[in-house]
């Protein structure tokens, strides 16, 4: 029973001080001390502006460190290839609806790490399929153009030297024996741009901790099962 206390407010003593409020106003229980951690806060580090090249086209060398995207176009994200509408009966020549794949490349010169600390790609959203490598390192598959999602890239990540990113969008049409089969949405009476239309970060945060990968949600869930004026069950 909790009696003049908030959900929010429980998840803020959860978050800023290490240990829950307690849940009755009439429980003289002392909290358990909690030893509390030297390391930084959680840290994000946006990389819409980093630097980021692009190429359209199925182009597999791409992933490797060693290949020269001198020749790419330079470009920051949020980021589509697509330029769909405008206002005219007839479509433009600056009309791009072209689908299939396009390469991002990404060489960030990463801070210096403390030890028992964990670095996440943090993406708001890709279409339609993301596939992401790390210094060569392939890290993981997303399927859908509109969730968040990241993955964890600490073993293939080098603290305090150049790192190379590099994002594999693919938003060919959905047809039987295409990659984009079974993605939904398989139809609808709107365009998917292709690209990485939304932002991109860099997180890193301490060895343990709140769940990161937890579909890139917040990880921390608050249900009340019964409320009324006076009393709460959460």
């Amino acid at each position: 029973m909790a009696k003049g206390i908030s959900v929010w407010g429980v998840i803020f003593s959860l978050l800023a001080f290490g240990y829950p409020l307690p849940l009755s106003a009439k429980s003289k229980a002392a909290p358990t001390p909690i030893t509390k951690s030297n390391a930084s806060p959680r840290q994000i580090t946006p990389l819409d502006d980093a630097g980021w090249r692009f190429q359209f086209g199925d182009t597999e060398t791409g992933v490797t460190a060693g290949f020269n995207d001198s020749g790419w176009e330079k470009v920051s994200v949020p980021h589509t290839w697509n330029r769909i509408g405008e206002y005219a009966l007839t479509r433009g020549p600056a009309t791009n609806n072209k689908q299939g794949v396009g390469y991002y490349r990404l060489t960030f010169n990463a801070p210096a790490a403390a030890k028992n600390r964990r670095q996440y790609l943090d993406f708001a959203a890709v279409a339609i399929i993301a596939d992401v490598w790390v210094n060569g390192v392939h890290v993981g598959q997303h399927k859908g153009s509109y969730s968040r999602f990241r993955f964890d890239v600490t073993r293939a990540w080098k603290p305090g030297a150049a790192n190379l990113i590099v994002v594999k969008a693919d938003n060919s049409k959905p047809a039987p024996g295409s990659s984009t089969e079974h993605v939904l949405p398989l139809a609808g009476d709107f365009f998917q741009h292709g690209g990485i239309y939304r932002g991109v970060s860099l997180i890193e945060a301490n060895d343990v901790g709140i769940d990161l990968l937890d579909f890139g949600g917040p990880g921390v869930y608050v249900d009340a099962s019964e409320a009324s004026r006076g009393d709460s069950i959460i």
